[in-house]
């Protein structure tokens, strides 16, 4: 689509299945200082499904790569190409990795280690702009140290999605929502979390929101557990 009247739902049809991971790009502001949502990258919610994407960004501005079919034996080998191909490149090599680390890992797990273990802080959504939104950045960006040595991996038991979305809903008295995650622990050793949750923004909707969910969890080693998060609005 073109880029100049992107806005919600701005995401492809083979980016918009759930089994994908869709790839959003980032790239640095000219005075190198910010880390920014760039123009090309997809925003969501996916019409229709409302689901999240895309799920994780990545680097897409002066990735090294591999000048192929060139008959000049003295020409350079590598260069740098900016757009959504890299990133895409990109994270499909960091599932490799992730993939390469542990055979065992499915679809399932490897993505919701990639984006378990993203980080969104200090994105912005235009040079100069504000803060990026979740529909513009999913769960931030990739880190491959930190997905290779996560113990556990965890996603919503019924969409396999690594995010537990409520959806909107219209109602005249109260509603409860019951979601539950699936925590899968990888590791040879029984993990321990504290569960907790964050709001973003000041909306004046909070008010009429309780969470209910156990305030701690403990999974057996090389075993899954699920926990049920409920939503109270009133």
């Amino acid at each position: 689509g073109d880029a100049d009247g992107k806005s919600r739902n701005w995401i492809s049809i083979e980016g918009g299945a759930t089994s994908a991971i869709t790839v959003g790009s980032v790239v640095k502001s000219a005075d190198g200082e910010s880390t920014v949502v760039a123009d090309w990258s997809p925003m969501g919610t996916v019409r229709g499904t409302k689901a999240l994407k895309p799920e994780i960004m990545t680097y897409a501005d002066n990735q090294v790569v591999a000048k192929i079919s060139n008959l000049d034996a003295e020409a350079h080998k590598l260069g740098l190409r900016t757009d959504a191909l890299s990133a895409a490149a990109r994270i499909a090599a960091a599932a490799a990795v992730v993939k390469s680390s542990n055979p065992a890992l499915g679809p399932i797990e490897i993505k919701a280690l990639l984006t378990n273990t993203a980080s969104h802080n200090g994105i912005l959504e235009s040079e100069g702009g504000q803060t990026a939104e979740l529909i513009s950045i999913g769960h931030g960006i990739e880190n491959v140290d930190a997905a290779i040595s996560s113990p556990v991996a965890v996603w919503e038991k019924t969409s396999y999605q690594p995010y537990v979305q409520f959806g909107a809903h219209e109602l005249a008295s109260e509603k409860r929502i019951v979601k539950n995650i699936t925590i899968r622990n990888l590791s040879d050793s029984a993990q321990t979390y504290q569960s907790s949750y964050i709001t973003t923004g000041e909306k004046a909707g909070y008010e009429a929101l309780t969470f209910n969910m156990p305030s701690s969890v403990s999974i057996p080693a090389n075993q899954s557990v699920d926990i049920a998060v409920e939503i109270a609005i009133d």
